[in-house]
């Protein structure tokens, strides 16, 4: 018989004994007054009721070479009986007390003297065990379930337990498309946790669960399955009124304000109770990581330092001194090292005491009392703006880099999936054992253990140890494709990405009869939903991935975890779900940042500089609002695409490139000529154009060229050197310096004859003289071979 067996199968399953079927058997109660065989006192008559209603099921699961009933009747009552008088060596009222005075849960692999002697015996009290532990009559703790590993155990007990609670958590299991081995790794949990508690599984609820979970942790067990069990129970109808996902009760709670001011611990009640109002005024407007962080400036960053180093104080009025005391302590980390992003927390300071003396107009009652003077200086703030503008600067220079290796990066993605799916349709044909090669590889598809359900396929890559389960590496593959052509086609945030649901995809259809596909992106950051128009690259992609992620036509259902607002969605079909451990989950954010950042290592992307390039999610956001905004599409009308509230914000995110500026003054020169007189694009006579080549020649000094404006007079009187006009050609150097030489001796003679008239007017001219020397001299060393040129 196969080691995993259907739950038809574990139902057929029998032994010679056929005239002794296995019972359904009574529910478990925790008590023993509801009953029938927990908690009895031990008495002869008891003994003798508890051997005979045992004798079937042990009978049932002997082995055949017995060779008549009579000697397994015999057999089993010897079996029943030896294990009965093992526990009546023990002090207790019942089987349950003396099982609990063998101290046996505490030492699960030597719980019973006859495991020591031969196979035969072991196997007799190892169904003697099992059958008063389904009786009811002994309830052992999770470590002796765990450490007596029985599988027969557990498929004899979905059968004699609430078997009609059973066959909806196989079905669901079923639905799923769980294999076979998870659905019995998975019911064996819900079998430990059922005994231990004594409880049907039908009455179990997430308390039971997560001690069961807290126990597996704590002796370093895996408590993985878990999340499957509860998954196909809340499917089959168990743990009714609890949430649809077991992880809703493991993340961090959502904190209320009282909450999230006294977690540090405010002495001073009178502020305390200010600060848990404002936190409770503010919160309707803003997400909680939001309200996490301000109640973390506030509190833990402003008011429990000032508290600290002054005891007893109980306003927020605070003096010169007091406020100059945290301002310097809030520069340094207490590790010693500087505070970067101070200016923020003295900002949401400010707006702290702003907000209470704007409100103290609108509810004095409440408010006036706090309106006092704000320790924060508009001054205090100022370096926030030079921090946010470096910080765009940064970005803008990130998205300008970034963006010539997009379609790099498309390819690769694409390429891997191409490979990845060709490597599964080799393997899965291959033989176990024999290499086969693929894109240049050799590969050795690893053989599976004995389990009839194993349908993962794992290989050897290149004579290496490391097994690689090749599903995963295609789902992999191809989300990190589908991932990277969402992003880049819709700039929607990750978090927005990873809310799409099969339902998210809309049609519009026109008076025409076009049919336009729409993506409905769910509220987010600013809470506003929006509906995003489909192009035809992006729609090509969604229907891929519906398809990639629908099981018999239709797209599980999964909940997803929001770690900023600590909440589990409702199930719905998310598009970004991965299979793992024989369900459906969203992938969370950390996977996705992590395939991307692996994906441009495996490209070695690299910068000018040689640095190494890496792309995040919202690397393609700022990619794609630059892109429609550069190409023409409004940016206000951009900004309600992206979810923008403020056009600044979307302002922020485009990076403006140097061939913009040259193609806007390009737009700029033709708007200005369609603005002057037609008369004025004439063709010029040639009496014209003779006088305009003329003039041009006209501008030849002995220094170089004259640049002044065309049909303009000179404004120096020939006075070359003072003029800004006048060019120096390289060629003329010597001349200059002679003509410098000339007007230092000039000065020489002028201050001889006290003519200081001239002396004045001579400095004036050296000083042009020397400028024009020196930018000479610097364009001479900066490019010598651009101004040869220019000189020919």
């Amino acid at each position: 018989m196969a080691r995993v067996l259907t739950r038809a199968q574990s139902l057929a399953s029998s032994s010679a004994f056929a005239n002794h079927p296995v019972e359904v058997l009574p529910s478990l109660s925790p008590t023993p007054e509801d009953h029938p065989w927990f908690g009895n006192t031990v008495t002869c008559a008891e003994r003798e009721r508890i051997i005979t209603a045992r004798l079937p099921l042990v009978m049932a699961r002997m082995s055949e070479k017995y060779r008549s009933e009579a000697v397994a009747r015999s057999g089993a009552r010897l079996w029943l009986s030896r294990l009965l008088d093992w526990l009546d060596g023990f002090v207790g009222d019942s089987y349950q007390d003396r099982w609990i005075a063998s101290d046996s849960d505490r030492q699960p692999k030597a719980w019973c003297p006859a495991l020591s002697t031969g196979s035969h015996t072991r196997l007799g009290a190892r169904l003697s065990i099992n059958a008063l532990i389904m009786l009811g009559v002994i309830r052992p703790g999770h470590d002796w379930l765990i450490e007596n590993k029985q599988a027969r155990f557990y498929r004899d007990w979905t059968t004699t337990h609430e078997p009609k609670a059973w066959d909806r958590y196989f079905a669901a299991a079923e639905h799923e498309g769980a294999p076979e081995v998870k659905k019995w790794r998975t019911a064996t949990h819900l079998v430990r946790i059922s005994i231990c508690n004594g409880l049907p599984i039908t009455e179990l609820h997430s308390q039971h669960v997560l001690a069961y979970r807290d126990f597996l942790v704590s002796t370093g067990r895996m408590p993985g399955d878990l999340l499957a069990m509860w998954h196909y129970g809340r499917r089959g109808g168990l743990f009714a009124g609890e949430a649809d996902d077991l992880r809703h009760y493991l993340i961090a709670k959502r904190l209320s304000p009282t909450e999230l001011v006294d977690r540090f611990n405010v002495r001073a009640p009178s502020v305390r109770g200010l600060l848990i109002a404002y936190l409770a005024e503010i919160a309707v407007g803003q997400d909680y990581a939001s309200l996490d962080g301000t109640s973390r400036n506030l509190v833990k960053l402003f008011w429990k330092p000032i508290e600290d180093a002054n005891p007893g104080i109980d306003t927020i009025s605070l003096t010169k001194a007091q406020a100059s005391a945290w301002k310097e302590w809030l520069r340094t980390k207490p590790d010693g090292t500087p505070r970067r992003h101070a200016e923020s927390i003295l900002g949401a300071v400010r707006s702290f005491y702003l907000d209470v003396a704007a409100w103290s107009h609108e509810d004095p009652s409440t408010w006036a009392h706090w309106a006092v003077s704000c320790p924060v200086s508009i001054r205090d703030v100022r370096g926030q703006q030079k921090r946010r503008a470096q910080r765009a600067h940064r970005m803008h220079a990130r998205t300008r880099t970034l963006t010539p290796h997009v379609d790099a990066l498309v390819a690769a993605a694409r390429r891997a999936y191409v490979q990845a799916a060709e490597l599964q349709a080799v393997a899965t044909t291959a033989p176990f054992g024999e290499p086969f090669a693929v894109h240049g590889s050799t590969y050795i598809k690893h053989t599976p253990g004995k389990r009839a359900d194993r349908v993962r396929i794992h290989v050897l890559q290149d004579g290496s140890e490391k097994r690689v389960d090749i599903h995963y590496t295609v789902t992999r593959a191809f989300m990190t494709w589908t991932i990277i052509e969402v992003l880049r086609h819709t700039g929607i945030r990750i978090e927005e990405m990873l809310e799409l649901t099969h339902l998210s995809i809309k049609q519009y259809r026109k008076p025409d009869g076009t049919v336009i596909p729409l993506l409905q992106i769910a509220p987010s950051k600013t809470d506003q939903e929006r509906i995003f128009p489909c192009s035809p690259e992006l729609t090509t992609t969604l229907a891929r991935l519906v398809e990639f992620v629908s099981i018999d036509g239709r797209v599980p259902l999964c909940c997803r975890i929001d770690t900023q607002e600590r909440q589990v969605s409702a199930p719905m079909p998310h598009l970004i779900q991965i299979r793992e451990g024989g369900r459906s989950r969203v992938i969370n954010q950390c996977t996705v940042r992590k395939w991307l950042s692996e994906l441009a290592n495996s490209m070695a992307l690299k910068d000018a500089d040689g640095t190494s390039l890496h792309f995040t999610p919202h690397d393609f956001r700022r990619i794609f609002i630059t892109d429609i905004v550069n190409a023409g599409f409004p940016i206000h009308l951009a900004a309600k695409m992206v979810g923008h509230n403020n056009i600044e914000v979307t302002r922020g995110y485009t990076a403006v490139y140097q061939k913009d500026v040259f193609e806007a003054y390009d737009r700029f020169i033709d708007n200005r000529r369609q603005a002057r007189p037609s008369a004025e694009y004439r063709e010029p006579t040639q009496a014209e154009w003779d006088e305009f080549v003329e003039h041009f020649g006209q501008r030849r000094i002995a220094l170089g060229n004259c640049h002044r404006p065309y049909g303009s007079d000179c404004s120096h009187e020939h006075a070359c050197i003072r003029c800004d006009f006048c060019e120096v050609e390289p060629a003329q150097a010597a001349r200059l310096d002679e003509i410098r030489d000339n007007l230092r001796l000039q000065v020489v003679e002028a201050q001889k004859n006290r003519w200081l008239g001239d002396v004045n007017q001579l400095r004036l001219t050296i000083e042009h003289a020397d400028r024009k020397a020196a930018r000479l001299a610097a364009l001479t060393e900066a490019a010598p071979v651009l101004l040869a040129a220019h000189t020919s």
